[in-house]
């Protein structure tokens, strides 16, 4: 949580000082809202990687705050933890069908809040990075240029489907490529000008799969 933004929503200012104290320990950045109002006016304001929020508080309660913060299209990602001293069955699903990622309950364990945050936050990067992954590889395949990604040993991790067509691979297969990317070429086209490809890999696909 280095240098992350935390933004703190709580109107008991003993909790919200024991939050604030765990997060700066930590070093993130934080911010703090005693009402909800005044939580959501900041969200936007501060833009914060991570929301801690109290469920029970004037003018606005948090499972408001959070559907608010999910309405937005450009922030509607940010991880929400909810903190209340009701442990029941039914505030749990009505914070979920808020937005809530996660709950603790008061009175705070510190380091069951770090726990906590900490396996939000890299869930939520994870997701975030496997979005980001599907839009790049949407992206190649709709392009008209052949596009491959190799590892070190040259073989073939990602081929779109331009690349498929250039180098007669089964376009949408599952299968792994267990040939290098020369090997591949080389069933297809003659290299020219030879010097310029002597230093590509030319290990076997046999010690290409033990590598």
């Amino acid at each position: 949580m280095i240098g992350k933004k935390v933004l703190i929503i709580d109107d008991d200012v003993d909790v919200q000082k024991i939050n604030e104290k765990v997060f700066r320990n930590i070093g993130a950045i934080v911010k703090v809202a005693t009402n909800g109002t005044d939580g959501v006016r900041k969200f936007f304001l501060e833009k914060p990687d991570l929301v801690i929020t109290d469920i029970m508080m004037p003018e606005m309660d948090g499972m408001e705050v959070c559907e608010r913060i999910r309405k937005d299209r450009d922030l509607a990602e940010v991880p929400v933890v909810m903190v209340t001293a009701l442990d029941d069955r039914n505030t749990r699903i009505a914070s979920l069908d808020a937005g809530a990622d996660d709950f603790i309950t008061k009175p705070i364990d510190r380091a069951e809040l770090r726990a906590r945050v900490r396996s939000i936050t890299r869930l939520n990067r994870y997701r975030l990075l496997h979005e980001k992954n599907l839009i790049t590889s949407w992206i190649a395949d709709k392009a008209s240029d052949g596009y491959l990604q190799m590892d070190a040993n040259a073989r073939i991790l990602y081929a779109n489907s331009r690349a498929c067509f250039y180098l007669g691979l089964e376009a949408d297969s599952t299968k792994p490529i267990a040939d290098t990317f020369m090997q591949t070429i080389t069933r297809q086209y003659t290299p020219h000008p030879q010097p310029a490809w002597a230093d590509w890999p030319t290990i076997s696909a046999e010690n290409a799969s033990h590598n």
